[in-house]
Order: structure tokens, then sequence, then C-alpha cells
């Protein structure tokens, strides 16, 4: 029995130093293959958002973006408020280099978010996330769901 305890854990920290080790640490992740999946990792001091493009569902695309560690929580805050707010309104969130717009659609009685993607405002080339539950959206930004 205290082999096995000593294997599991020997086991759980070379898994810690080899994330740690390549720099990345994962915040949270919604979805699987070819189901909208959605992940926020923590690199190099950038929160990086990489999602299944839906523009063209024939093709395996990913998509991302980076936020800066400051703009981190306002941007959690920013999502989660648009699931309070019922206005159709243009909810730009502040990323590293591209245009990031939050959609927002309530669906069978539920709201749902997501992510629209250029490299400027109303550019012709635009990549869009799956749609994504409030309860979702805190697994990926790494908040305890109930």
């Amino acid at each position: 029995m205290k082999l096995k305890l000593l294997l599991l854990i020997t086991f759980l920290l070379n898994n810690i130093y080899a994330q740690k080790q390549h720099g990345k640490e994962k915040i949270g992740s919604v979805g699987g293959y070819e189901m909208g999946h959605i992940e926020c990792v923590k690199q190099n001091n950038i929160y990086l958002i990489t999602y299944e493009n839906q523009n063209d569902v024939q093709v395996n695309d990913y998509s991302d973006f980076s936020i800066k560690p400051e703009d981190f929580e306002k941007v959690n805050n920013t999502i989660s408020e648009g699931f309070k707010d019922k206005s159709k309104k243009e909810i730009n969130i502040p990323t590293v280099s591209d245009y990031v717009v939050l959609d927002y659609t309530k669906f069978l009685g539920k709201m749902s978010v997501r992510f629209t993607q250029s490299k400027k405002k109303g550019s012709l080339g635009v990549s869009f996330s799956a749609w994504y539950s409030e309860r979702e959206i805190k697994k990926l930004f790494g908040n305890k769901t109930n």
C-alpha cells in the first residue's frame, strides 16, 4: 500500500513539474474534440484562450487570443455580467492584439455566449467559438462551479 501511495505521489509531482517546465499552467477547459473545445492556459505571463473555430465546421481549425494578466479578472467579470444584462449591445474585451467581441443569445430560457474574433473591427476574416453557458465560462476561467 505504501509503495502505491509513493508511486502516486511521484507521478503527480512529475506531472506538476512537467507542466511548469513548459511554462504552461492550465486554468480551465470545456468541451471535447469536435464539440466546441475551448481552453485557457497561462503561459509566459499571458493568458491564452484557444477555441475550436466554428466558422467552417468541415475543417478542424483552432483560433486563439491572448489576455494580459492585469485584464484577466476584468474580462472574467465582463463576461459574467453579460449573462445578467439582457441587452444585445456589442461588448468588446481587451486582448493583446485581436478584436474580440462577446455575442450573447438566449435559447430555451438559458443565456449563452460565444467569442467572435477578427484582426480589427469590421474585418472580413472572422472566427467564432461555440456557444457556452455561464457554468462553462466559470469553468474555463478556473472558477469553482456548483
